[in-house]
């Protein structure tokens, strides 16, 4: 079955921010000279985001690497646990953004089909098979000033219409007031043949 690509995005250019080169993935790939993870299927109201630390530019100490990967994570955790595991009405923009600055909020809400399964009406459920997120940090003289997470959600749709659907891409983060927020982020949503 030929894949169904849909293609959505809010792109911020923003000075020191700017983590193009951190922020390289492909939509089917894994990692140079990392084994595949298997995608053994886990019940969907116990999503958790694996995440792991990419490239760091700049120089920082292992418990600020782990409070970073800690708070990155959670936003993306938060964003997928209320975006994704409920489908069609069931899904609150509202709380699925919660950790998006406003103007980023916004553009998530408009490209909905995308980055929550508020538009899967045809789905009565969904299983997660992968939930994963590499952090490239940017941290000049030691202190974190940007993020790019390298998403990808394996979800099983089930209802009328079967079918395993693959979000990858980038969010882009940086600290506002103590917290960690999406800005901006490059998403790809497609159907994959047959069942994972």
């Amino acid at each position: 079955m030929p894949c169904r690509k849909l293609r959505r995005g809010l792109m911020v250019a923003v000075g020191v921010l700017a983590l193009g080169p951190l922020a390289a993935c492909s939509d089917d790939e894994e990692p140079a000279g990392q084994p595949a993870p298997s995608e053994e299927p886990t019940v969907a109201a116990e999503l958790q985001v694996e995440a792991e630390l990419g490239e760091v530019r700049g120089r920082l100490d292992r418990s600020d690497r782990r409070e970073l990967l800690g708070s990155v994570g959670s936003v993306v955790e938060r964003w997928w646990q209320e975006g994704y595991v409920v489908v069609g009405d069931e899904v609150d923009t509202k709380a699925a953004f919660r950790g998006f600055t406003p103007v980023a909020a916004r553009q998530a809400v408009r490209e909905r089909g995308v980055t929550t399964n508020a538009t899967a009406k045809d789905a009565e459920e969904m299983t997660v098979r992968r939930s994963v997120a590499t952090v490239d940090v940017l941290a000049p003289g030691g202190t974190p000033r940007g993020a790019t997470a390298r998403v990808r959600l394996v979800m099983e749709l089930t209802g009328e219409a079967e079918r395993t659907e693959v979000l990858t891409g980038r969010v882009f983060l940086a600290p506002a007031k103590g917290e960690w927020r999406v800005f901006g982020f490059d998403l790809d949503r497609r159907e994959r043949g047959g069942k994972a």
